[in-house]
């Protein structure tokens, strides 16, 4: 049967076929569930898995500790979201972030925000960067966090905000 340029076609792609296609193919062996509890309840801790219950098709390792599951990336593109932190964002206080070589920082609100810096070997140096806010209203600093920083820490007070850009 012939079919007219003027009809138009409906498909739909459904997580566990791709996650069975890719399985079979042996591109992705993870087997899908069709939702966490599902995984937590079928895998025993340290399997791998493939769910879609984020609305995305993801690749999950079973763990031992709540909740239960780590995200290990996309099926198509495998980028965990600790990989992820690399890119522009906001800063949470105390929390590591990977940085990108020359970096900028914007700047809201009220308080300090003191800026550690790691390198690849694991040496801290404390307070590269700090600032004092009063009621900034996004401030833009070109921070310098050493030579061979590949992840920093903000510790934030009062209503500051902090986000590499």
């Amino acid at each position: 049967m012939a079919i007219k340029t003027s009809q138009k076609l409906k498909a739909e792609i459904r997580p566990e076929v791709v996650a069975d296609v890719l399985s079979q193919t042996g591109t992705g062996g993870a087997p899908f569930r069709a939702t966490f509890t599902e995984a937590i309840s079928d895998l025993a801790v340290s399997e791998y898995f493939t769910c879609a219950e984020t609305g995305y098709l993801r690749t999950y390792q079973r763990t031992a500790t709540a909740p239960y599951y780590e995200d290990q990336g996309d099926v198509a593109a495998p980028v965990s979201q600790a990989q992820m932190s690399a890119f522009p964002g906001p800063l949470q206080n105390g929390t590591w972030k990977r940085i990108f070589s020359l970096p900028r920082l914007l700047l809201s609100g009220s308080g300090t925000v003191t800026i550690d810096a790691r390198n690849r070997s694991g040496t801290v140096v404390l307070a590269v960067e700090t600032y004092t806010l009063t009621a900034a209203s996004g401030q833009i600093e070109y921070p310098y966090f050493g030579d061979d920083a590949v992840e920093v820490r903000a510790t934030i007070t009062g209503t500051a905000t902090a986000e590499i850009i």
